[in-house]
């Protein structure tokens, strides 16, 4: 890890560190906008870390992002961190200027009224849909601001993790539209790589957690880390940690080197991480909790926090049996001849 890269983690730790101990993360589950972190984390700049120097930003890659997502994932961060990077990056490849801090993003269908300057839409899918004041509308050739109009109804929704995924039903005013070139259904693409970063920094909580649980709990005089069930149990689930964050960190600079377009080869590598990052969510979950027995899995200790997110993400932007699928799919339709030029060739 560079000096950059470096810098970007102690700033993102030591920020979560500071505002989310378990007690804070009860609190928030009761649905509160962190106002006092989200500040904080905007005032690092890394709502706006794909922008140049000039435009706020630091001019990041998706190995940078990766830091931060995997730290929000890591930390069980309650606020829109994936969102807010992946609405900057949409608006920064494309000279779009968004509000300070923006995160609203969706990809369902809207109707535009081009006389008007006006939108339309039904129950579009918004995570912390409730907070938001504009809309950036995504899809492979347009990207749209949307201003929304007050009289916009929320339908209430929580995932397991009881954050908010609402749906937003209503109208708004096009603050400004940018035509674009992306592979089909870009913000699945890009959602996919933020969930599986967000996955590999939860499962590396959980290992650090069930470490920690082993040392420090005593049972017929030894610790539970010196039981040889326990130490594979630990070994597994290291190893599990260290594949998702590998396949996750190969998927962003796959992104950074090869783009989003139609033909990427990074299509595959985005498709291979969320699909494997999602199927290692129950072995995660099912070790770590195996480690810590019965307090695992009450509400006082803190594992649940992680492991409620990493069941929500899962199948967020497409879930392992989706996307195995797809890979399936480009497998079948190549001979055999072709399966390894298919994997390490850079269009498909």
């Amino acid at each position: 890890m560079n000096d950059f890269k470096e810098m970007i983690y102690d700033g993102t730790h030591r920020l979560f560190d500071d505002f989310l101990a378990w007690d804070e993360l009860k609190k928030y589950e009761k649905q509160i906008w962190h106002e006092d972190l989200w500040s904080e984390f905007q005032k690092l700049g890394f709502t706006n870390i794909f922008n140049s120097d000039d435009k706020g930003g630091i001019d990041a890659s998706w190995t940078d992002a990766h830091i931060i997502l995997k730290a929000s994932g890591y930390h069980g961060v309650p606020l829109p961190i994936g969102e807010s990077i992946a609405s900057n990056w949409f608006a920064s490849r494309n000279g779009m200027a968004l509000p300070s801090g923006h995160w609203a993003i969706t990809g369902g269908r809207i109707d535009i009224d081009e006389k008007l300057n006006k939108v339309r839409f039904q129950e579009l899918d918004v995570a912390w849909g409730r907070f938001a004041k504009q809309l950036l509308h995504i899809n492979d050739q347009r990207i749209t601001l949307i201003e929304l109009d007050k009289e916009t109804s929320v339908e209430k929704q929580v995932n397991l993790a009881n954050e908010p995924r609402d749906k937003i039903s209503g109208q708004g005013t096009v603050i400004e539209s940018v035509e674009t070139n992306l592979a089909t259904e870009p913000l699945r693409w890009i959602g996919s790589l933020v969930r599986s970063c967000q996955i590999a920094g939860g499962a590396g909580q959980a290992l650090d957690l069930s470490l920690k649980y082993s040392k420090d709990r005593e049972q017929f005089g030894r610790s539970l880390a010196k039981f040889q069930t326990i130490q594979n149990y630990l070994a597994d689930l290291a190893g599990l940690a260290a594949a998702l964050d590998a396949i996750s960190i190969a998927a962003a600079n796959d992104l950074d080197i090869n783009g989003l377009s139609e033909k990427s080869r990074a299509k595959i590598t985005l498709a291979a991480a969320k699909c494997r990052t999602s199927e290692g969510v129950e072995r995660v979950t099912r070790l770590s909790h195996q480690i810590h027995g019965a307090i695992g899995f009450t509400y006082e200790y803190g594992l649940h926090f992680y492991t409620k997110r990493l069941w929500s993400w899962r199948d967020e932007y497409g879930s392992a049996v989706e996307w195995g699928n797809f890979l399936g799919d480009i497998a079948f339709n190549n001979s055999k001849e072709n399966i390894w030029p298919l994997v390490t060739n850079e269009e498909i």
